[in-house]
């Protein structure tokens, strides 16, 4: 599918989440949203009843919106990489059924996020079924190495469609705060420019990059990251940071491929 938004819905309360929020970003980016659902769930629910009521919902949400859907036969990582290699984002669920609700990644997202050609959005759990935020700050971690563009511009973009600030955070080693603090100059010198609208902000943090974006995205509306840190090789498929803050951010969490 090209130029939209594709969504993996499995019935589950995490898939529908993941669904109301893609809905909401394929509405603000004005391109369709594409629902998938694998042909039978993991309880044996019958795909195409999930895919009726969720186009059903995704339609009734966002009117304006073009709303297609299809159930693939295979598995359901498989099913959504199938249609994910001409779209602008995939978006999944952080747990899908029979996975507990809470800071844990299933199976699933950690496949698509290997493996997915075009960025990727989880969209965690709720305790309470509420609503996933949408609009609102956007948080972004940046380390020095080749993705950080990419990153950045995923982020300004974001914040663009929220109307909301940008928060650039780096992890600099022990004792490296200066040249932490130089990195993150030089981001906003590069991208404030070119988002004039987007205010924008850099903060250093002294503890690991996980402990510190997993904090600050408690006020969050998205945190973007890069697939593969500065220590990653083209082989690493998905770095240790981006997996670790997908299945424990309080916020959705974007990853972003070079």
């Amino acid at each position: 599918m090209a130029n939209g938004v594709i969504v993996g819905v499995d019935g589950s309360p995490g898939g529908v989440r993941a669904m109301d929020w893609a809905a909401r970003e394929a509405a603000a980016r004005r391109v369709p949203l594409h629902v998938v659902v694998a042909e039978t769930t993991s309880d044996g629910e019958l795909g195409p009843r999930v895919l009726e009521q969720a186009t059903a919902r995704a339609a009734g949400r966002e009117p304006e919106l073009t709303v297609t859907g299809a159930v693939w036969p295979d598995p359901p990582a498989a099913a959504l990489l199938g249609g994910a290699a001409e779209a602008d984002l995939l978006v999944v669920g952080r747990s899908g059924r029979g996975s507990r609700v809470g800071m844990h990644l299933g199976s699933v997202p950690v496949s698509v996020i290997r493996h997915a050609p075009c960025p990727v959005t989880v969209v965690a759990g709720s305790p309470t079924g509420a609503p996933p935020r949408w609009d609102g700050d956007v948080l972004v971690g940046i380390d020095g190495s080749a993705h950080d563009p990419d990153v950045l511009a995923a982020a300004f973009a974001a914040a663009t469609c929220r109307d909301g600030r940008v928060t650039v955070v780096h992890a600099p080693a022990p004792g490296d705060d200066d040249a932490g603090r130089g990195l993150i100059d030089a981001a906003l010198a590069d991208w404030t420019p070119r988002f004039p609208d987007v205010e924008a902000t850099g903060r250093v943090v002294r503890e690991g990059p996980i402990r510190a974006l997993g904090a600050l995205s408690q006020g969050a509306a998205l945190l973007v990251l890069g697939a593969v840190g500065r220590a990653g090789f083209p082989s690493m498929l998905l770095g240790s940071v981006p997996r670790a803050l997908a299945g424990q951010a309080a916020c959705p969490v974007l990853v972003v491929r070079n």
